[in-house]
């Protein structure tokens, strides 16, 4: 895992990733490409899966997921598979299934747009889907 973030961010910020993990002077974790949503950043782990982790590094929500998305409004699109995109909350929970071609960060509306075929839907921040 060293190796893997020496070589992804370069020796300083990888070496920095690296202490922040193993919490040396368990300072804050600053060091990241990805924002600090809703208290949690989208990682990603040596075998390419993705999860979450808090500002000090401690994993939140399991690396299962083939892509995510940062937090917006308390969730976050993820992906499992090629296709296979949902949204989960800050808990790792289900809101929406996995069942989506492509569903669309959160805007500023409040609403997400997703993909399924040749449909389009609404999701709003309770995770309530509404085809258009």
């Amino acid at each position: 895992m060293a190796l893997f973030w020496l070589s992804k961010l370069g020796y300083k910020q990888g070496a920095n990733r690296i202490m922040d993990i193993l919490q040396v002077g368990k300072e804050p974790y600053t060091n990241c490409d990805r924002p600090i949503n809703d208290g949690l950043i989208s990682d990603i782990n040596s075998k390419g899966k993705y999860g979450f982790i808090n500002k000090y590094g401690r994993t939140i929500i399991d690396y299962r997921y083939d892509y995510a998305h940062a937090f917006s409004h308390g969730l976050a699109v993820v992906r499992c598979g090629y296709r296979n995109n949902g949204v989960i909350d800050t808990n790792g929970r289900t809101i929406v299934p996995f069942e989506y071609d492509k569903i669309e960060d959160m805007n500023n509306s409040g609403y997400m747009y997703a993909k399924k075929g040749k449909d389009t839907y609404k999701i709003d921040k309770n995770g309530q889907v509404t085809k258009l």
